[in-house]
């Protein structure tokens, strides 16, 4: 393996403050009205490779 620079410690700051901020917002709450949408999609037959529709039940999703 090639050998890396040191990181400088300002790189490092800036990466932990990063994480911390990203992390925050992956772990928010969704507002009501996007769960809303994300269900309404969530009900939406898909076609598969094949061109027929999966019509499996929510019950069989969950399950996954």
């Amino acid at each position: 393996m090639a050998n890396r620079p040191q990181k400088q410690p300002w790189d490092t700051l800036i990466d932990e403050n990063l994480k911390r901020v990203f992390d925050e917002d992956a772990n928010a709450e969704l507002p009501p009205h996007l769960m809303e949408l994300l269900d309404r999609l969530d009900k939406i037959p898909v076609a598969d490779a094949s061109g027929t529709t999966g019509a499996t039940s929510q019950s069989q999703e969950e399950a996954e």
